[in-house]
């Protein structure tokens, strides 16, 4: 199981926003992206680390979106290939522009 895309496909449904692993050239107004940071695996199970950046018109809505995708966290580890899942840490991070954001460290393990 790929967490990344995994954990995209999920916060999508979860949230009703768009999400993918890239900024959208064309932005809408909240969205979610999710990217690997770091981890690794034992062949056995894969250990993530994954960004999940929470992006809207307002810090408070970035702010609102991103307590909904860590609620939205353990309904991912009911998945077919999770093991476990938590959030790291939520804090404030806006993007190079200014842009409200606010990011998520999420550790993710699955079997591969």
């Amino acid at each position: 199981m790929d967490a990344e895309e995994s954990m995209i496909a999920h916060l999508r449904e979860a949230l009703g926003v768009p999400c993918s692993s890239d900024v959208p050239k064309k932005r809408p107004a909240s969205f979610v992206t999710v990217e690997r940071t770091g981890g690794g695996d034992d062949g056995f199970t894969d250990d993530a680390s994954l960004a999940v950046q929470c992006w809207g018109p307002t810090k408070a809505d970035a702010h609102a979106l991103a307590l909904r995708a860590r609620a939205a966290l353990p309904d991912w580890e009911e998945l077919d290939g999770a093991v476990s899942c938590s959030c790291e840490s939520l804090y404030s991070f806006p993007g190079e522009g200014g842009e409200p954001r606010y990011q998520l460290t999420v550790a993710a393990r699955t079997y591969i």
